[in-house]
């Protein structure tokens, strides 16, 4: 699949490649899939948390690169992201100074002077906005939307663009976002994209936020192994060990091999309290025809141990001693 740039469908977290789209709504249904030994198969469509269809992915350090779309109010700009593209994304936007000049030239503009001052003296807001990605949901203001593909019996002019294939769904009133600025879409739509960058198969371009500066305790450093017994293998500090996973943490070196061919590195380090620290972590492929995969895991260390949470499975890593 990888040695196919132009591949529409890529499926985080696993080497299988469904042939085609499971239906709406139906988890039950076995889906073919290719696999890289197996060569063809049957899963159940229910195996593929993240369906991700390559849009546009830029990559960028400046947390203002990330706007929410509010209708009549200022567009909101991230201050702070934390496990983008995970089960647990969580953002805090925010309008304030820049954003709300910004609004009132292009709301009122010089025609009315009065209103324009007043416009401008509004407060800052802000707010926080969490996702799980591999669910497809949201929750924005108290209220969570799912992001469906579109019913087949659905009227076309249940929403602005008939075209549109995946949509927003309030799940406390079932009601589906149609594209007016009543139903503020833009907002709910936004607020995802900048959450679970690549999800949406219909998102014109997607950000992924690399933390820059981002600490590496000294106590963090050296290698963290998936499997306790690797601890008593006099080989494991060779360059080439690859009987167990590991991971170097180091301020020169932050890459292990944990999954397949496909290194893992670590992009940003945070402390979460005393000896204890999250890390954002992301695979990639050294290859020049193929980008870098925008799946990022979050993870959890403390001194003792390195656990791993991701799509459903966890493990356990060491460090030696």
């Amino acid at each position: 699949m990888m040695e196919t740039p132009d591949c529409r469908v890529l499926v985080p977290g696993t080497l299988l490649k469904p042939k085609a789209l499971p239906a709406v709504d139906d988890a039950r249904k076995l889906i073919e899939v290719e696999h890289p030994v197996l060569k063809a198969g049957w899963a159940s469509a229910s195996a593929f948390k993240v369906v991700a269809y390559n849009p546009p992915v830029r990559y960028t350090q400046q947390l203002s690169d990330f706007l929410i779309s509010v209708a009549k109010s200022p567009s909101l700009t991230a201050i702070k992201l934390a496990a983008q593209g995970t089960d647990q994304a969580s953002g805090t936007f925010r309008a304030g100074q820049r954003e709300r000049l910004t609004y009132c030239k292009d709301f009122w503009g010089e025609d009315d002077a009065n209103a324009f001052r007043t416009c401008l003296g509004e407060s800052a807001t802000a707010q926080t906005i969490k996702a799980n990605c591999y669910a497809k949901r949201i929750l924005l203001e108290g209220r969570q939307y799912e992001l469906r593909e579109r019913p087949s019996d659905m009227a076309p002019d249940n929403h602005i663009d008939p075209s549109r294939r995946w949509l927003f769904r309030d799940l406390a009133t079932a009601d589906w976002l149609d594209g007016s600025t009543r139903s503020a879409e833009a907002a709910v739509g936004t607020a995802f994209n900048a959450l679970c960058p690549g999800v949406n198969p219909e998102a014109t371009a997607s950000i992924i936020y690399r933390a820059s500066g981002a600490e590496f305790p000294r106590e963090l450093q050296g290698r963290w192994f998936d499997n306790r017994r690797a601890c008593a293998d006099p080989n494991r500090n060779k360059p080439d060990y690859d009987d167990h996973s590991w991971m170097e943490i180091s301020a020169e070196s932050r890459v292990g091999s944990r999954e397949f061919e496909f290194t893992q590195r670590i992009n940003a380090v945070r402390a979460l309290g005393r000896g204890v620290w999250e890390i954002d972590g992301t695979h990639r492929i050294d290859d020049a025809t193929v980008p870098e995969i925008f799946q990022s895991s979050t993870y959890r260390l403390t001194l003792d141990g390195f656990e791993l949470g991701q799509r459903g499975q966890a493990s356990k890593w060491v460090r030696c001693r």
